[in-house]
């Protein structure tokens, strides 16, 4: 009976123990915590982003609009371009067609390889208008990006913002409104816009 006694009390210190060390070593993780979060407050003190709406600033920029009419001018031409070609080959297509029966083989062959040459170069052709029309869309995109990032460097000399980042769907989950600077950009960079066109 005294040895169950011993051992329990022996049972009892090391669980004091235990627990002593546990509690201390939770309080130090909190503190060191703690810590952390103060050094990343103090860190992040004075940090201040800015957004603006991309959709919007594409919307409302006359630079935007006036390179989208000349995409869409552009495409216009690549359309008619390749309809006018489309109806010279149905015009010849269709004088096959008429000629029919009447077609020696040799004439028959002849025509076949020239529908082929037609459809490959229409192809050929098709391709290449594309590819034009993607890089201009490419190089627009790359020029409104560059108008963008010029005009926040000296938007930016007065304000003081850490990061001037755009606000797409998906991208940021919660935003202050009140650094918005939307309305900033489209007209700052329409002022400066207008002002280039006069020179």
């Amino acid at each position: 009976m005294k040895n169950i006694s011993t051992i329990l009390s022996v049972l009892s210190l090391v669980l004091v123990g235990v627990l002593f060390f546990l509690f201390f070593n939770h309080q130090e993780d909190v503190k060191k915590r703690r810590a952390e979060n103060d050094a990343l407050r103090k860190a992040n003190a004075g940090v201040t982003i800015a957004y603006f709406e991309m959709d919007s600033l594409e919307n409302n920029l006359s630079f935007v609009k006036d390179a989208m009419e000349k995409f869409k001018t552009k495409e216009s031409q690549m359309n008619t371009q390749l309809n006018g070609m489309k109806s010279n080959f149905q015009k010849k297509i269709a004088e096959w067609n008429q000629r029919g029966q009447s077609m020696s083989q040799a004439e028959n062959e002849n025509a076949q390889r020239e529908y082929a040459q037609m459809n490959e170069k229409f192809a050929g052709e098709k391709q290449k208008l594309e590819m034009e029309l993607q890089d201009m869309q490419f190089k627009m995109a790359q020029e409104m990006n560059k108008k963008i990032e010029d005009y926040l460097k000296s938007y930016n000399k007065d304000k003081d913002y850490s990061y001037i980042m755009t606000s797409q769907p998906g991208l940021i989950y919660y935003k202050d409104t009140v650094h918005n600077i939307t309305r900033d950009l489209i007209s700052g960079l329409n002022a400066e816009y207008q002002a280039s066109q006069k020179k």
